[in-house]
């Protein structure tokens, strides 16, 4: 770091050694250094160890403060890491149409102090909701108004068969999956349209079965929709099984498939990322080009080339059975932070998020789930408009302006026909909806839905750090691993022991998610891999 020039030897040789102590801190230890101490609010010390640390995380390589509008580079460090974050704790806790599946820690503990201290907690794979199809995996076919453990398929406790070291948890609309530590895949739910990727299985499955055509594969992600499943490969191969009547498989056929198959059309490029929608689909290269496949009736595969086909046979089905490189967010066309950094798939919309926070949505908007201020269909992905949000929350400077501050999105989850966002302005980050809301999952406090993105009522006091959605019900994890529940809550989805509905997120007593640094890492972080 550059040291004023005019400083006595003295004070350079003190600054130099207080410089190299902070670099010992965590991002939100200098934080509150800065916050209640006065002498780092008056030096530029801490912005500069901010600065370097940004230059040090691969994708936010060129962003820089946005200045006019009062960032710092210690609150641009602070929304980097709050991405990563959001999408690592993203993995430790799904919802689906009707049920929700998650890793929790059982002692007191929080998730964070969990991760922190030298304790080794005791997990649970639990789930509650509907349990018709066998999606809960705890070997019965009867609803759950409150969290159970999922079983192995002797009846006993799942994780205590396989080490105790969950990874990674996924629901699709009657289906559930689980990835061990090892890159093992578990499958469990409705297996109608071999979403499962079992050979040969019943209809349904009512406990985890390891999926033995990859048992030589280790799998680092899963996505999970309407009836199919995306699975992608530490080597970043994308595998797909289950319905592919509209093409969201991506094999080139419209046939459904009972075995995880390679979509070779992918192949040569790393795919980090996947989306399974209801009915599409959606992948992210390394490269940070975005390529979806599947229905795109309404726009929700952004191509352009299926835009022009809408408008010349409006009434034609419209359906691509292998992924296309969606053209208006190549990175090539664009500054390094406006490349995508996080893909999200509804029942027929699509959401992508950029490493600097820009939003952009495409596809079904009857109900506004595209936060774009009316209900209009978008075939091409469009930015979103922060600033009615930003006036939402009262943040307004002196003056009472609004666009005095920025609004970054930190990360984005759809639901049915719903969108959620966590949103960072001036500071704080704050969790938003849009779009439909009968059920009360846009947790505003009544069932009236919004075209813009609104702040979701009764979170005061909770540092959220993710939010999760399912079709019509939705979670946010906070800072401590406590998971709020709301939404529709018909068949125990909520968790809370009773069948209600919340318009307003609602704590889920004794149980706390677990924190990712445990379940995603095999050593502890360091501090330049937090925050990657």
């Amino acid at each position: 770091m550059t040291i004023g020039s005019e400083e006595a030897p003295e004070e350079l040789a003190q600054r130099t050694l207080l410089e190299k102590v902070l670099d010992f801190c965590e991002n939100r230890e200098l934080g509150c250094l800065y916050a209640t101490c006065s002498y780092f609010t008056t030096t530029t010390i801490v912005h500069k160890i901010a600065q370097c640390r940004i230059s040090a995380i691969p994708r936010a390589r060129g962003l820089q403060p946005a200045f006019s509008k009062r960032e710092t580079w210690l609150s641009l460090l602070h929304f980097i890491t709050s991405q990563s974050r959001g999408a690592a704790q993203g993995t430790a806790i799904s919802l689906g149409a009707y049920h929700t599946a998650g890793l929790f820690v059982s002692n007191a503990m929080s998730a964070e102090e969990s991760a922190d201290s030298g304790s080794s907690p005791h997990y649970e794979l639990c789930t509650f909701g509907r349990g018709f199809h066998g999606q809960l995996g705890n070997a019965d076919y009867s609803a759950a108004y409150r969290p159970v453990e999922c079983c192995n398929s002797s009846g006993g406790n799942f994780l205590s068969k396989h080490n105790g070291q969950p990874a990674v948890v996924a629901c699709g609309s009657n289906h559930s999956i689980l990835i061990s530590r090892r890159g093992e895949l578990f499958t469990w739910g409705l297996a109608s349209s071999g979403e499962l990727g079992h050979s040969e299985t019943p209809i349904d499955l009512n406990v985890p079965r390891q999926v033995a055509s990859l048992n030589r594969t280790r799998i680092v992600s899963v996505s999970a929709g309407g009836n199919h499943t995306l699975a992608i490969s530490e080597a970043g191969e994308l595998w797909a099984c289950g319905r592919g009547r509209h093409g969201q498989l991506g094999l080139g056929t419209f046939e459904d498939q009972t075995l995880l198959r390679k979509v070779t059309s992918l192949q040569g490029i790393r795919v980090v990322s996947a989306a399974a929608g209801e009915r599409h689909s959606v992948a992210l290269g390394s490269h940070g080009c975005m390529y979806t496949w599947g229905c795109g009736r309404h726009g929700q595969l952004g191509l352009e080339n299926v835009a022009d086909f809408v408008v010349l046979n409006p009434a034609a089905p419209v359906a691509v059975h292998q992924p296309q490189r969606v053209s208006s967010l190549d990175p090539n066309n664009l500054h390094p932070w406006d490349r995508i950094t996080a893909v999200a798939a509804g029942l027929n919309h699509t959401v992508a998020l950029t490493v600097a926070g820009d939003i952009f949505m495409c596809g079904h908007n009857k109900h506004g789930a595209l936060g774009l201020g009316d209900t209009v269909n978008r075939f091409l992905p469009t930015k979103v408009d922060l600033s009615r949000t930003v006036a939402m929350t009262g943040k307004v400077d002196q003056a009472g302006a609004p666009g005095m501050h920025l609004a970054r999105g930190v990360q984005v989850a759809c639901g049915g026909m719903h969108t959620l966002a966590l949103v960072k302005i001036r500071g704080q980050i704050i969790v938003c909806a849009a779009g439909y809301n009968a059920h009360g999952q846009l947790g505003t406090g009544d069932t009236t839905r919004r075209l813009f993105f609104t702040p979701v009522e009764g979170l005061e006091g909770v540092s959220a750090v993710c939010v999760v959605s399912g079709e019509h019900h939705c979670c946010v994890v906070s800072r401590r691993g406590d998971l709020h529940m709301w939404g529709r809550g018909d068949i125990g989805q909520l968790g809370l022991g009773d069948d209600f509905s919340r318009s307003i997120p609602t704590l889920l007593p004794d149980h706390r998610v677990v924190n990712p640094d445990r379940t995603l890492r095999r050593q502890p972080p360091s501090r330049v891999d937090a925050a990657r």
